[in-house]
């Protein structure tokens, strides 16, 4: 049974609008857009069992951040991989934080 990354959603608490792309997995760009100001968004990454996740935000002086949350693989033997569901990340200046929900899938 395939496991669906739901949604991505992410909260601009800066002051002043941020340029967003959303590899899922990365190396697949699934969304690009501008964020406004203290404004979230929610992108539907559409995408079926999604090891990983990638944010990069474009600041205005041309400088980007990025970051990532990532499955590991299990060791051979020891459990199925898990995939993501869904997450949500706030970004403020160059700070990310957030969470994710993963859920076991098949091999």
């Amino acid at each position: 049974m395939s496991i669906r990354f739901a949604s991505v959603e992410f909260k601009n608490t800066n002051g002043i609008p941020v340029g967003l792309t959303v590899e899922a997995p990365i190396g697949t760009v699934v969304n690009q857009q501008t964020v406004p100001a203290n404004t979230t968004v929610t992108i539907n990454p559409a995408a079926t069992d999604c090891p990983s996740v990638l944010l990069a935000v474009l600041e205005h002086d041309g400088v980007t951040y990025r970051q990532s949350y990532a499955m590991t693989k299990p060791k051979s033997g020891e459990g199925l991989p898990s995939y993501l569901e869904w997450a949500k990340v706030g970004y403020r200046v160059a700070e990310f934080w957030g969470a994710v929900q993963a859920r076991e899938g098949a091999v």
